[in-house]
């Protein structure tokens, strides 16, 4: 069944990236400056989670390493989980050095700079990603099966439904092949049947939770902890039982950015809005 088991995993970056052309083309563009020799601008790529931004950041820059030897780019993925932001500041004052910066939100990123590093970074080429349509990651799916499976192991119909379930994440769809894949072969099979495929993707998905779960600060995770402890909890509820667990809480203004975050993450879920609003755990 199984063939070469790389391509399944959501961050192996195959020979050519599908459905992310302008994307590629905005970051190269903004890496040129390197292969001159010269300081290339920072660049900020955001969207959700699972559309592609690691994997373009890896794809460009190892397209630059081909060309020339000497450039450093550092990418910097989750940079709005940094704790000190301010180490950006001296990151892009740093000789040959030359940054990507990764994240979920823009807002995220720039409500946490002071005004040092956002005088640095708002320069930085933005290049936005939008989720996946379903056609997008059929044929995505399609190229890790040709990679990691043998010839005829998912038919096309199999593969739409595996990325109608992803809702537009490449994570999740990447992932919920593989879990089909590795059930179908310790079950023995030649092809994924319909009975696995049903099984996988919420097996993927509460397997990208938990690596999510362990992407959370010590601060967000306690906040995860109060949310998880109630059904349901109303904002000032929660920021209060936060402070009570922590030595050194943060402003309320950082706790709703955390919650944000979260939220992105899957982990939580907010109804309403103002004194309605309610904060509820996701399983």
């Amino acid at each position: 069944m199984i063939t070469d088991a790389r391509p399944l995993q959501p961050e192996f970056v195959l020979g050519d990236v599908r459905h992310r052309d302008g994307e590629v083309d905005a970051l190269t563009a903004g890496l040129e400056p390197l292969l001159d020799g010269n300081h290339a601008e920072p660049a900020l790529l955001y969207g959700p989670s699972g559309t592609g931004k690691t994997c373009i950041a890896r794809y460009a820059v190892e397209r630059l390493r081909d060309a020339r030897d000497d450039p450093y780019v550092l990418v910097l993925d989750e940079v709005d989980q940094l704790e000190e932001m301010d180490v950006l500041y001296d990151l892009n004052r740093t000789s040959g050095l030359s940054l990507v910066l990764i994240a979920n939100s823009e807002e995220d990123v720039f409500r946490q700079l002071g005004q040092r590093v956002t005088s640095r970074v708002k320069t930085a080429t933005r290049i936005h990603f939008d989720r996946y349509s379903p056609d997008e990651l059929v044929a995505i799916l399609g190229d890790r099966v040709r990679w990691g499976l043998h010839e005829g192991a998912a038919t096309d119909d199999q593969l739409r439904r595996i990325a109608e379930a992803a809702g537009g994440d490449a994570r999740v769809a990447i992932s919920s092949l593989r879990v089909a894949a590795q059930k179908a072969k310790a079950e023995g099979l030649e092809q994924l049947t319909d009975e696995v495929i049903a099984e996988a993707t919420p097996e993927a998905k509460a397997e990208i939770r938990r690596r999510n779960l362990q992407k959370l600060s010590d601060d967000q995770r306690i906040l995860y902890d109060v949310v998880s402890e109630y059904e349901e909890i109303r904002p000032d509820e929660l920021y209060e039982a936060y402070c009570e667990r922590v030595d050194d809480p943060r402003t309320r203004r950082t706790v709703r950015s955390y919650l944000q975050k979260m939220r992105r993450y899957n982990l939580v879920e907010a109804r309403g809005r103002g004194k309605a609003r309610r904060y509820r755990p996701l399983n």
